[in-house]
């Protein structure tokens, strides 16, 4: 019984060594722990999207053109809707990636062609609004195309689709733990807002050291991706401190059942 009790106390110090010992993420990266990312450095941060003027279907595209001052055209409302979408990655601080769109009619879906593509195509055999295809080498994403299907929507869904579609080109993958995330897996709407755990996970690929030097914001806030050694050994002492508490829960209770009744 002894023997038992004591493996099982090895193997939940065990257990929470393995758990501490790993880098703790508040996002989930496209490639797992690698840092697949797109060729974006500090010095040159412009990754450019080339698009062919194709639009899907907009549901409210009167309503959509009215609000944003532009023609009632597909295309127009499309290219401002692409924007959009780029602008929630570009305008995270702390993070000096910066997309760019380019407008080519020939632009095509090719996986060897190491550029960026943005099409609408008619694909019957697709459940999902949109699809992102990332193609990386040596921890560089050289080729991300993205292929929107040709149905009907609104401007805010495909507003949301592209944004979500960018950010597995950025690097990142589906987040399973938050549901309110853009990049999470599940939504119950489709407000295209980045969350906390979006933001951090493009400043951990795309760190603007810059900002981090001067800004005088930045020290109300851990690094992404890390946590402070306080909180480390507070994850470490936590599974030693129940097992103490256990352990003289179960003396205590020990004692009593050995303690004899006396009348």
């Amino acid at each position: 019984m002894r023997k038992k009790k004591r493996t099982s106390f090895l193997m939940i110090i065990i257990g929470s060594f393995l758990l501490v010992s790993q880098e703790i993420l508040s996002f989930t990266l496209l490639y797992s722990k690698e840092k697949g990312k797109l060729s974006s450095t500090p010095s040159a941060p412009i990754i450019t999207f080339q698009w062919d003027e194709t639009s899907p279907i907009i549901d409210d595209l009167t309503e959509f053109s009215g609000q944003e001052n532009i023609p009632v055209s597909p295309s127009e409302a499309t290219k401002k809707i692409i924007e959009k979408a780029m602008d929630l990655w570009n305008n995270v601080r702390g993070s000096y990636v910066e997309l760019k769109l380019s407008i080519n009619n020939s632009a095509k879906i090719n996986p060897e062609d190491s550029l960026h593509t943005i099409v609408v195509k008619t694909e019957n055999s697709l459940t999902t609004a949109a699809f992102a295809s990332p193609q990386m080498e040596e921890g560089t994403i050289y080729d991300c195309d993205i292929v929107i299907t040709n149905d009907s929507t609104t401007s805010e869904q495909l507003l949301y689709t592209i944004a979500h579609e960018l950010g597995h080109c950025l690097g990142l993958g589906h987040e399973h733990t938050n549901y309110k995330s853009l990049m999470g897996y599940s939504r119950s709407d489709y407000s295209a807002k980045l969350s906390v755990d979006d933001k951090a996970g493009l400043i951990y690929l795309y760190p603007d050291t810059n900002y981090a030097r001067d800004s005088e914001e930045i020290h109300c806030a851990n690094t992404p991706n890390q946590t402070t050694s306080r909180e480390l050994w507070i994850l470490l002492l936590l599974p030693f401190i129940m097992i103490s508490i256990f352990i003289v829960f179960q003396n205590r209770l020990a004692k009593m059942n050995k303690t004899p009744l006396t009348t």
